[in-house]
């Protein structure tokens, strides 16, 4: 039987089945919206067409809607034959490959054994202690100020190595972060990575490391980072106005001199690091301004935004208002403009057109974080370590026996959070960008209980990854990469 042909324009607009079938294929979240043409194959309105989007196959195409309406009619034809009378981009020559079978595929989970549980990923949480008293802090750093000990930290550097080296890694790494600023511990972060080096050295793999800091930091400090290939990121808000309210001393006084002397001594021992801003109700107006500012008074050409979290300091003083999201938005795109035009990426965590993924990180999934806290639990989660914590119960997953000299685990715990990824998630099904931001954050989502995790109710934050994601998907559709077009999303 030969292939219905597309229906004109006109004739689609008399059509009832057209109506029908926007109306099953369509998908509101909020404000935003979009169609399910077919398995992970999706159309996102722009201006008076559609982008035509397949994850799976890394492609991207710009479709006019009567190109869409001629797809959603004919569901058995040919995207060549649906989209014939339509403008397209890129070449049509392109457009047959969405008839073939999906060549790019996420890491998921099955096929994992369950017994195999060799973590890989470290971070170490080496203290409590923090020089700062910042007003959101999602786990009041510094307000009971504890150090790790020797024996814990050197137990979780062996435990992982060893499973490095088992599964035939090439590198060891290892990165200091969690419930305090990590280098007000800098004799235990010292003596660290040293053993790290030693055991690299003795079974020939590479060490690195990374560090998330409040940025106080010494010239000798920022030396020992130099010398041992630190990728460094560094906390900072915005501009010395925005800085003196969310990120002061825990004496109050401003932070900013003494941030951007540390900025100084890395970009002077030519230490790689990236800027880190928690954007809240008190900053959001001034993302672009600090944008400048950064391009202006320093080397750093990457900030990541983060819209505040509503747990720890962040909730008791209430700083994300019920606007922040669509304001976040606004700026954000004002910000990301700017960078475009003037050699900075500017970034939000979820949109990442950087490849494929099952999960937004390893705080679930096969490859589970092994992040261990200052007073020895260990997490999937650097954002949750310690028992008080609601989502303890979810992410903690073992703890350092010293009796054993060794990480007693909860298998149970383990193979729960091994076994969650984006398709166990119900308001991913049908999202376009769920194989890009995997889900998202869990954790964030695990303040509302275990159903705001893998229910159907959108976060907030969904409304950001899909439009900045969309922005960023014309970004590569109208300005294609050095490496090759903006069809392949690699």
């Amino acid at each position: 039987m030969a292939q219905r042909a597309p229906l004109s324009l006109q004739q689609l607009s008399t059509e009832a089945a057209l109506q029908a079938r926007l109306s099953e294929c369509v998908r509101y979240h909020g404000s935003d919206s979009w169609f399910v043409v077919g398995d992970d194959l999706f159309a996102i309105p722009y201006l008076d067409g559609y982008l035509l989007y397949s994850p799976l196959q890394g492609l991207l195409v710009l479709i006019t809607g009567a190109g869409l309406a001629s797809i959603l009619l004919n569901p058995t034809a040919s995207m060549s034959t649906c989209l014939s009378e339509c403008e397209i981009k890129p070449d049509e020559d392109l457009i047959r490959l969405l008839d073939t079978k999906a060549r790019l595929h996420p890491r998921m989970c099955n096929g994992h054994q369950e017994d195999d549980f060799l973590p890989t990923q470290l971070t170490l949480s080496l203290t409590s202690a923090c020089q700062m008293a910042c007003i959101y802090c999602y786990i009041h750093g510094g307000d009971s100020p504890r150090a790790m000990s020797w024996k814990t930290a050197e137990a979780a550097l062996r435990t992982v190595f060893d499973n490095s080296v088992a599964r035939s890694k090439d590198t060891f790494e290892v990165e200091f972060h969690g419930q305090g600023e990590p280098t007000a511990n800098w004799p235990l972060l010292r003596q660290s990575v040293l053993l790290a080096e030693d055991l690299c050295d003795r079974e020939g793999l590479t060490p690195r490391f990374s560090l998330v800091t409040n940025g106080i930091l010494s010239t000798a400090k920022a030396s020992f980072l130099a010398e041992h290939g630190f990728r460094v990121g560094i906390s900072m808000d915005g501009l010395q106005e925005i800085m003196d309210v969310q990120r002061p001393l825990r004496s109050g006084a401003s932070s900013f001199e003494t941030l951007m002397r540390s900025l100084r001594l890395l970009e002077e021992h030519h230490v790689d690091y990236c800027i880190r801003s928690t954007v809240t109700s008190i900053g959001v107006q001034s993302m672009k301004d600090f944008a400048v500012f950064v391009r202006e008074k320093t080397k750093c050409r990457y900030i990541n935004f983060e819209p505040v979290c509503e747990t720890g300091r962040a909730r008791d003083a209430g700083l994300a208002d019920s606007d922040l999201m669509s304001k976040f938005l606004i700026h954000f795109r004002e910000a990301s403009a700017f960078g475009r035009q003037n050699g900075m990426q500017i970034g939000l965590s979820s949109c990442r057109l950087d490849g494929l993924r099952s999960s937004f990180c390893s705080a679930y999934g096969p490859d589970l974080n092994f992040c261990v806290s200052t007073d020895g639990f260990v997490s999937s989660c650097y954002e949750v370590l310690d028992l008080s914590d609601p989502r303890g119960d979810m992410f903690i997953y073992g703890c350092y026996d010293p009796s054993l000299n060794a990480f007693v685990l909860d298998n149970n715990k383990v193979r729960r959070l091994r076994s969650l990824d984006v398709t166990g998630i119900e308001r991913c099904r049908d999202c376009f960008v769920k194989w890009n931001c995997g889900g998202d954050c869990i954790a964030k989502a695990a303040l509302g209980g275990l159903q705001a995790v893998i229910g159907s109710e959108a976060l907030q934050r969904c409304f950001l990854t899909r439009n900045i994601t969309a922005d960023e998907l014309l970004c590569t559709l109208f300005a294609p990469s050095q490496t090759g077009g903006g069809d392949a999303l690699v």
